[in-house]
């Protein structure tokens, strides 16, 4: 038998992606059938996962992981928007006065030159800061962690001016970071959970010892969401505030067992309520908003949860022995929310492929959301949405769409075709279209500009049109994003 006369699934899932990038490019060059083979997108695809570590869930991407593959090598970090804290990561001359809440905003992409050669594969954004991962696992933080402490508490704790490392356990090396209004969290290579609002202070999470390996990891506004892959859902509050001075707590406890599918069904049916079952279906996605997470079914099915909601204590006197009550999500997932009709796959196929990726895709911050699809319209909503409201799309956003990400008041969806389009607020230049981006009106002074004025379609950032961006995150009035040139 010769190689030609291999199945061709076999030949793309799994012989092609154990070769390296000198091997395809020789096989490819015997024939005509192995050129195609060797262009296949699945086999790009899982190169770069392999060799740069990319987040599985950071990327939603259906084309173009050649071309990523071949410039990964040592991407450009772009930031712009609010420039207070430092957030932006620019070196900055120091502003006295009123002066200082407007110095160092930019209205345009401008390149964070300090992480040049740093191998940065991911970006999140935090309130009011930035993480970024690198391709051997640390992480870098810039901005203010934890910046509306209130002043009797004696805070010490400073902006981090420049990209600056955090101090992760030795040894261990993070694979994906999410971030919460004030705080971070990362999923190491081996399978543990970390988080920290102090660069210094990073804390273990522990999960009972009965759940299965967690895969995702979530940031909601004050605490996180985690999954595993068994399909359950952990709420996490954020570390305990921590100063300077304090000696570092190593680890934390996770409140309560894992949510899944099930659990919620099964009390849904008791509550009364119309349930849609579908046997053998599970969690497989979440995605985190100020007081709700999201959750994404393997039959396509989305839904709402409130996991901010909290018990109440019956008397004072408990409230002040025990602290605030659990989540109700954890005793009463159904009490908190449920599907998301309109926003789910009408056809209940499986959108999990062979080789665990997801043809459906959830993604969110503060108050907005994103569902969409390899090939379907991305379809928004926001945390007001309930089980029986349409979504609301944008004919901009109809196709091609492979990542949606939110601020306070912008919006950006990135394609594969590396553009990334913006809409929204100007949110001080968080748009990133410089002056074209000012809302249409005469200012009495620059401190009005901060006011939510809308933009009215998603329009490609001009300054970005010679850069294939493939990674993007917005948070507050803050903005950045990975690319290559083209």
């Amino acid at each position: 038998m010769n190689i030609t006369d291999l199945p061709v699934d076999l030949l793309i899932q799994d012989l092609c992606p154990r070769l390296d990038f000198h091997s395809l490019i020789a096989l490819s060059g015997t024939c005509r059938q192995f050129q195609t083979f060797c262009n296949d997108e699945a086999i790009w695809k899982k190169l770069v996962l392999r060799e740069f570590h990319i987040p599985v869930y950071a990327t939603f991407r259906n084309r173009g992981w050649k071309e990523i593959y071949s410039k990964l090598h040592d991407p450009v970090v772009y930031t712009w928007g609010e420039g207070t804290y430092y957030r932006l990561g620019h070196k900055q001359r120091e502003v006295l006065g009123r002066a200082r809440n407007i110095q160092g905003d930019e209205d345009t992409p401008r390149e964070l030159e300090s992480l040049r050669g740093k191998k940065i594969i991911d970006i999140v954004a935090g309130g009011w800061s930035f993480h970024a991962l690198d391709r051997d696992g640390n992480v870098w933080v810039w901005g203010m962690l934890q910046a509306e402490w209130p002043i009797s508490r004696g805070v010490s704790q400073q902006p981090i001016k420049t990209p600056t490392l955090v101090e992760i356990p030795q040894g261990v090396k993070i694979a994906s970071i999410a971030c919460g209004r004030s705080h971070a969290i990362g999923l190491s290579t081996e399978g543990k959970v970390y988080h920290w609002n102090h660069i210094k202070k990073v804390q273990e999470i522990l999960l009972p010892s009965t759940s299965s390996r967690v895969i995702q990891v979530s940031g909601n506004w004050g605490y996180s969401s985690l999954l595993t892959a068994a399909g359950e859902i952990f709420i996490v509050p954020q570390p305990e505030n921590a100063e300077d001075d304090e000696v570092p707590i190593l680890t934390s406890t996770v409140q309560g067992l894992g949510i899944t599918l099930r659990n919620y069904v099964s009390d849904a049916l008791a509550m009364g309520q119309d349930v849609n079952v579908i046997p053998g279906d599970m969690f497989v996605q979440i995605a985190s908003m100020e007081g709700d997470t999201l959750a994404l079914s393997r039959k396509g099915k989305v839904y709402k949860f409130g996991t901010a909601q909290l018990i109440e204590r019956e008397t004072e006197e408990e409230e002040e022995r025990l602290g605030e009550g659990p989540p109700v999500f954890l005793s009463n997932p159904a009490a908190t929310g449920g599907e998301l009709r309109h926003y789910s796959s009408p056809d209940q196929n499986d959108i999990v492929d062979s080789d665990g990726n997801l043809t459906m895709f959830i993604s969110s911050f503060f108050h907005n959301f994103a569902v969409y699809t390899l090939d379907g319209a991305v379809k928004l909503g926001t945390a007001r949405t309930t089980a029986e409201d349409e979504p609301t799309t944008r004919p901009e956003l109809n196709s091609n769409i492979c990542k949606v990400t939110f601020g306070d008041y912008h919006s950006g969806a990135l394609t594969n075709d590396g553009d990334l389009l913006t809409w929204g607020s100007y949110s001080r230049g968080a748009l990133g279209h410089g002056s074209a981006g000012l809302p249409r009106r005469n200012f009495p002074n620059r401190y009005a500009m901060m006011a939510p004025e809308p933009e009215i379609a998603p329009r490609k950032i001009e300054a970005l049109q010679n850069m294939f961006v493939f990674a993007a995150s917005f948070g507050g009035w803050h903005s950045a994003c990975l690319a290559f040139r083209r």
